[in-house]
């Protein structure tokens, strides 16, 4: 089985939460553009209505 020592272990998780901090970030980033898109459609459907 493979494992690592403890100095590894450690900058690995180290660099693991540096990651999963940015891919969280990114993720809401992706959600926050969704969301922004789908207000500016609906504001696009209603002024395009009221024409």
């Amino acid at each position: 089985m493979y494992s690592l020592d403890n100095a590894t272990q450690a900058a690995q998780l180290d660099a693991a939460h540096d990651r999963v901090r940015v891919l969280k970030l990114l993720q809401f980033l992706a959600w926050l553009g969704k969301f922004i898109a789908f207000i500016a459609a609906a504001v696009g459907v209603v002024i395009f209505a009221r024409r």
